[in-house]
């Protein structure tokens, strides 16, 4: 163990499976260290344990070359980790953070010694010693042959509520990172219906924890209606963070999830965001419409959904924070995108808003148009050679977009650049961006394409691209 010690040296130990070290000549002891990353006096506090252990603050400084502090650390412990199954911090910023912070006088239960200065051979410091964050002081004189119990007053009752606007929901289960060995794979909790709201409550200690809710069921998901699936944010709540690594949802881009503290406090206000969809200038039902958290730096994600009224209005109610709305086909969820065509349906695939803030009002979005009759400017519509001059109405800014062989289009694999107003783009058979599957057309696969287009409206209200529905494209000279 060097003089200063790792800034990220958190020991967890106890009595079962001990790593052991050996010293020519001696037995087997207990490894005392191992490394787990804690940043933070505050982070090492607020961590949830396993069963059974408990939690120090031990300082051991050390002149190189003194080998002697090992031993000492050893013997003074060894009967102690054995017996109280202690989580122990090695390093001496944590134990001078939780000094100052008034850490280690809650739940101070063990003092080896205390050091004032650090110019003597070692130094060893073990305080603060306590099952969970803010716990009642440990009995000092309590019996090494029998472990204390977990201080169970240190839980918290936590509530959880969903209200789904759309029908056929089946469950709804709370996943996240809750300190737990089935974190995102195993619900913490499986709400329980009452009426159109899905309610629990769940015991947790103090912290802070990134959570979804795994919602099942959609009836406008057609034959997969029983078992459809979305992860949805918490409409409640304001707080998010950055979904962690094994989250279902982390990946390249910055998903957020809902951020859960305990001791839970009241939810914000809520507000209405309103709107209609019309088709031809008159309002149209059956329409899904999806509410997504669209914050800075942050990639979209789904908050909640429901279906056009009869005459086509819509309503979510929502925290405070940065949305967006999604106007998606009636089988957008129910039919492939392949099977959908253009010309019988004169629609708009989807129509996304921009972003806009939800504060300390209700939001009227401005209404959107679904029909589209442009269909027929478009062309080549299912087979051409490169490179490809495509065609369709001029006017409003348009992109050229072209997506993946996939029945179902997704993140297009080339994107003009810039939108035109002249209603054509060449396309020269190499794909663009980082969403591509390969680096250009082949002669083997059908590819789809399609636009999208801004429409003009005014300065102060929000904004629509209207994405088309696609046409299928090969090209039998490729390479």
């Amino acid at each position: 163990m060097s003089d200063r010690g790792n800034p990220k040296n958190i020991s967890l130990l106890g009595a079962r499976g001990m790593a052991t070290t050996r010293d020519a000549g001696r037995e087997p002891r207990p490894r005392l260290f191992d490394e787990v990353p804690f940043e933070t006096a505050e982070e090492f506090f607020n961590a949830r344990l396993p069963t059974g252990k408990r939690r120090c603050i031990l300082t051991v400084a050390v002149k190189p070359g003194v080998g002697v502090a090992r031993r000492v650390v050893g013997s003074a412990l060894h009967i102690v980790v054995a017996n109280l199954q202690l989580v122990v911090a090695a390093n001496l910023q944590l134990a001078r953070e939780s000094a100052g912070s008034g850490l280690v006088d809650r739940g101070s239960g063990i003092a080896l010694q205390a050091c004032m200065r650090l110019t003597y051979a070692f130094c060893l410091v073990v305080a603060a010693c306590n099952s969970n964050p803010d716990t009642a002081a440990t009995d000092a004189s309590v019996s090494i042959d029998s472990a204390p119990a977990i201080d169970a007053s240190t839980l918290m009752p936590v509530a959880f509520t969903y209200t789904p606007s759309w029908s056929g929901v089946v469950s709804v289960d709370v996943i996240g990172a809750f300190n737990q060995s089935g974190d995102w794979t195993t619900p913490l909790l499986s709400l329980t219906a009452s009426g159109a709201t899905f309610t629990g409550t769940a015991m947790l200690p103090p912290g802070t924890y990134p959570y979804l809710f795994h919602v099942v069921g959609d009836a406008d998901a057609g034959a997969s209606s029983a078992t459809y699936p979305h992860l949805a944010l918490d409409g409640t709540l304001t707080d998010f963070v950055e979904c962690p690594a094994g989250s279902p949802t982390a990946g390249k881009d910055p998903n957020p999830c809902s951020q859960l503290t305990v001791p839970q406090v009241a939810a914000p206000s809520s507000y209405h965001v309103t709107g209609s969809v019309q088709k031809s200038g008159a309002g149209v039902a059956k329409w899904l419409v999806v509410l997504e958290r669209e914050e800075a730096g942050s990639h979209h994600c789904f908050v909640d959904r429901m279906t056009t009224t009869a005459n086509g209005n819509y309503a979510f109610t929502v925290a405070p924070g940065q949305y967006r709305v999604q106007v998606q086909h009636p089988q957008y969820e129910s039919k492939k995108d392949s099977m959908l065509d253009p010309m019988t349906l004169a629609t708009v695939r989807r129509n996304i808003s921009s972003s806009f803030p939800v504060a300390t009002a209700d939001v009227a979005v401005t209404t959107t148009e679904v029909a589209f009759t442009q269909y027929a400017a478009f062309g080549p519509k299912t087979s051409a050679t490169l490179p490809t001059a495509f065609t369709f109405s001029s006017g409003a800014p348009t992109k050229l977009e072209v997506y993946g062989y996939a029945t179902e289009i997704g993140d297009p694999w080339f994107a003009l650049a810039a939108s035109v107003t002249i209603g054509t783009a060449s396309f020269d058979g190499t794909f663009n961006t980082s969403a591509a599957g390969q680096v250009a057309v082949d002669n083997t696969h059908t590819f789809m394409w399609g636009v999208e287009t801004t429409r003009v409206t005014p300065p102060t209200a929000v904004k629509w691209i209207e994405q088309s529905l696609g046409f299928p494209m090969t090209w039998p000279t490729a390479p």
